[in-house]
Order: C-alpha cells, then sequence, then structure tokens
C-alpha cells in the first residue's frame, strides 16, 4: 500500500488534493478547507483538484505536505489504524495547548524550545509559531487534539501541588483488528428464556431498517459548530483590515502621482489645476491607466497581467477616494515651516518657497500681511479663498473630517426632530423624511456604477459555478468580450 492511500483510508474527511490562491503547488487536505502544511483555503482562487488535473496543469507537489503525510503514514504502518482523537476533557487539566495562527490543529503543549518557542508533544513541524491558549482544562471539551499528541500527552487528575501523584505510563494506540469469529455454543436448557415483549405494528415498523439507505447526515448544523471559528472569525476579520488599509494606501500611491500631474498643469487663470477641470489634465492623469492597460499581455498569457487587468477599475476607485484628502493635506502644508534646527532646513525651506510660488494669483489677491476678521491670512486659508472666488472652490476638509461634520450634524438634527416629533409639531413621516433626503446627482451615479459592477460580477460568478469546462471557458471568454467593447467605447468617449 502507498503512503498516500494509507494516510487517505485513515482520513476520510480529507477532500485529497487542493491549490491555494494562485499558488502553482497542489497541497494535501486534512479537512475543514485546510492543507497538511497549516495552511487555509480562504485566499482567492483556491479550490480542490483532481489528481490528473494536477499533473495536467503542471503543478508541483507542496513539500511540506509531503514530508508530514509520509510521516504520519509510517507512523500508521508502526501503529495501524488509528481509533480516535482524545478530546480536551480526557487531557490533564493543567496540560497547556494551542495551535498555529490560522490553523484548526490543536497539540498539547511542552515547555518552551532552546529559541524560547513553544514545543508540542508530538513532532510537527511548522513554518510558524505554535500560540498557546491555555490549560486544556479552561477549552472546549469536545475540541478533539492531535492524534499524535494525544499518545503522548498526559491524562488523568493533577494534584494541589500542579503535579500528578504518579506519572502516567506512555498510551500506546493497538492496531485494530477484525473481531474474532464468535463461536457458537449449546444453548443451555437449566434457564427457561424470558418471554419476549410483543410490539405494536407501529414499534415493527420504526424498528426495520432498509439496508443500504440509512446516510448519516454529517452536515455542520451551526456556525458555532465550526471548530475554532471565534479565532477564524478573528483573523478574518484582521485579515479584512489589513485589505482594506493595503489597498488604501495603493490608492493613495496612484493619487500622489495624479495630484503632481495637476499642480503641473495650468488652468484657463494660469493657476494650478487642482481640481482637474481642464481636458488636458484629466487625459494627462488617465495617461497613467492607459499606459499600464495598452502595456499588458493578451488575456491568458500572464496571471498578473489579468490580475491587473481586473483590479484597475478597483484602483482606479481607491486613487479618486484619496485625491480629496490629498488635496487638503497638500494645501495646508503650505502653511508649516521647516524647523530651523533639523539638518536638510535649507533644502525644505527650498521645496516650500517652489510650492508657494505655484499660487502667485492667490498671493496678488491675499498679499503678506492682509488678514481676515482681524487675523493674518495663512497660505492654506490664501489659496482655498482665492480658488472660492474664483468660482473653482476646493474641497476644505478631508473625507474623514467631512463624515464626522455628517455625523455631528445628523446627530443634532435627528435630536431636534425627535423633540418636534413628542411636541407634536411635525409627524414621523415628515421627520424621517427630514432625516432620509432624496440622494444628490453624485450620489445616484454612485450607486448606479456599483449596481452595474454587482451585476457583471455575479455574471462572472454564475460563469464560475459552470459543470463543464468547454461551456464555462466559452462563457467567461464572452464575457471577456464585452468587458474589452466597453472600454473600447470609454477610450472613444474620452476622445469626445
Amino acid at each position: 500500500m502507498s503512503d498516500i492511500q494509507r494516510w487517505i483510508d485513515v482520513n476520510p474527511v480529507s477532500r485529497g488534493f487542493c491549490v491555494i490562491g494562485k499558488g502553482k503547488a497542489y497541497h494535501i487536505t486534512r479537512g475543514n478547507d485546510e492543507s497538511l502544511c497549516g495552511k487555509l483555503m480562504i485566499a482567492n482562487g483556491s479550490r480542490y483538484i483532481r489528481p490528473i488535473d494536477a499533473i495536467d496543469d503542471g503543478y508541483t507537489p507542496c513539500g511540506s505536505c509531503w514530508k508530514i503525510m509520509e510521516r504520519e503514514s509510517a507512523e500508521l504502518e508502526k501503529v495501524g489504524t488509528v481509533t480516535g482523537k482524545l478530546t480536551l476533557s480526557e487531557v490533564r487539566g493543567d496540560v497547556r495547548v494551542g495551535s498555529v495562527r490560522g490553523s484548526s490543529i490543536p497539540h498539547a503543549l511542552k515547555d518552551t524550545g532552546p529559541e524560547g518557542e513553544i514545543v508540542p508533544y508530538c513532532s510537527a513541524r511548522t513554518k510558524s509559531p505554535i500560540q498557546s491558549w491555555g490549560p486544556a482544562v479552561e477549552q472546549k471539551p469536545q475540541i478533539e487534539l492531535c492524534k499524535t499528541c494525544s499518545k503522548l500527552v498526559p491524562t488523568g487528575p493533577v494534584a494541589v501541588d500542579g503535579k500528578t501523584e504518579e506519572e502516567p505510563e506512555e498510551r500506546v494506540i493497538e492496531e485494530v483488528k477484525a473481531p474474532e469469529p464468535a463461536v457458537e455454543e449449546a444453548p443451555k436448557m437449566d434457564k427457561v428464556p424470558e418471554p419476549a415483549v410483543e410490539e405494536t405494528p407501529k414499534a415493527e415498523k420504526a424498528a426495520e431498517t432498509k439496508p443500504g439507505t440509512a446516510v448519516a447526515n454529517r452536515a455542520t448544523k451551526s456556525v458555532d459548530e465550526i471548530p475554532h471559528i471565534d479565532e477564524l472569525l478573528e483573523l478574518g476579520a484582521q485579515r479584512v483590515k489589513e485589505a482594506a488599509i493595503e489597498s488604501f494606501e495603493k490608492g493613495r500611491g496612484v493619487a500622489e502621482v495624479q495630484l503632481k500631474v495637476r499642480l503641473n498643469s495650468r488652468d484657463k487663470d494660469g493657476d494650478p489645476d487642482i481640481n482637474a477641470r481642464a481636458d488636458a489634465t484629466r487625459k494627462g492623469a488617465s495617461r497613467v491607466y492607459e499606459a499600464v492597460l495598452e502595456g499588458l499581455p493578451e488575456e491568458g498569457e500572464d496571471p498578473d497581467a489579468d490580475v491587473i487587468r481586473e483590479k484597475i477599475g478597483s484602483i482606479q476607485t481607491d486613487a479618486r477616494r484619496a485625491m480629496q484628502t490629498l488635496q487638503v493635506e497638500y494645501v495646508r502644508s503650505l502653511d508649516i515651516e521647516p524647523d530651523p534646527t533639523a539638518d536638510d532646513y535649507e533644502e525644505q525651506k527650498a521645496t516650500l518657497e517652489e510650492e508657494r510660488a505655484r499660487f502667485a494669483n492667490a498671493l496678488e489677491m491675499f498679499p503678506e500681511g492682509a488678514t481676515v476678521d482681524g487675523e493674518p491670512v495663512t497660505w492654506s486659508a490664501r489659496v482655498f479663498d482665492y480658488y472660492e472666488k474664483k468660482g473653482k472652490a476646493l474641497r476644505r476638509y478631508t473625507r474623514a473630517e467631512e463624515a464626522r461634520q455628517r455625523r455631528a450634524i445628523e446627530k443634532a438634527k435627528k435630536a431636534e426632530l425627535t423633540a418636534a416629533v413628542e411636541a407634536g409639531e411635525i409627524s414621523e413621516e415628515e421627520a424621517d423624511a427630514t432625516l432620509n433626503p432624496e440622494p444628490s446627482p453624485e450620489e445616484l451615479t454612485e450607486q448606479a456604477d456599483n449596481r452595474a459592477k454587482t451585476a457583471f460580477l455575479k455574471l462572472i460568478e454564475k460563469a464560475g459555478q459552470i459543470g463543464d469546462e468547454s461551456a464555462r471557458v466559452q462563457r467567461l471568454d464572452e464575457l471577456s468580450s464585452i468587458l474589452t467593447e466597453l472600454y473600447g467605447e470609454i477610450r472613444g468617449a474620452k476622445r469626445g
């Protein structure tokens, strides 16, 4: 019997081979969408594959998965089929347990190793450090321990001094053997058999079993039954936050380049075209994306290029949202005088003077020494007020600041309307209409964009679920053609 076959025979929850994310290695699954090497199938593109597909598609086996499988297979050959694992209720209460973050395999933990790492009772090797959950007695009792740790971990009561009265012997899981055939004995007649209990027809019908038709429903009934669901939800939430922050930072990086394009472009008044009102400025900013798309290989030739083509729309959205904050921060930075004690003071001073020189028209309207309401005009106020008087007002607050202001206004307005309703001055319907007005044209446009994007994503998802590979590829090609045609229309509209 081969190592892999031996291992799979005693691991019925394994779903065979899988690919995680867009990697080119295929893994062995332990169950619960987890590979033997401890990776979870949460990355985009993860899927189960057949052995023949793994070879035909040019994938290579994960070395870590194979080493773990071969080691466990060798253990199975020595000790026979494992009859089961210990639950934490059977582990000695003071024994610490834990796992690799994101893994669903709990281990019993010994003392720390030479470099301070936590060492499990078994010989498991993990890329990430194992983290302790705490004593077994404080964990959910039904959780099953790693089967190798189950052979070695102490069991029994814990004495007051933290030690058992006698050290437990190491357990050896015996090989499961087929039961010996029962020897038929001659009936003994010295005891009168008890009369059988007569069953009603209903009970007889209920007791009947049809061979081959009984199927055990092993489906998870509740989210709370999923092993380590709390830890996985916490991990997932953290990954979402990290992805959101990473997405914002990347959008901000693109917006920084586009802001420089705007600052170097002039509007009809000769001022920096910060709001990208001029056609040349808009085209200059959009050329960033066009240059990326025009330089990509044909679809299907390069996985990285396909990802860029797929994500460029969301990058544009992130950059557009970051632009407002960058504009505000840039104008405010004109007020910040460099620190005279800084090593690069002269360089900072020259850079600031160069940036201020862009706004000569604003300085002419609000010269040095000018005041507003008795207060000296700062450089940021000079620029903001100048652009507003010229009919091309800039945003004065970042997106986060505007959100805080909206919440404060809405809270005060809601309190005012609630008081008016309680006083009988207006109805609840009128109050609700005031709090939830009709969306603005910009909001309606954004909602329409989101609906179109969501609808197309659903088409892609539905196409990806087509069972026949040829039909699935054909449908995805059709959707790709539609996107190409739409992009051509967009480029034509930009040219006018």
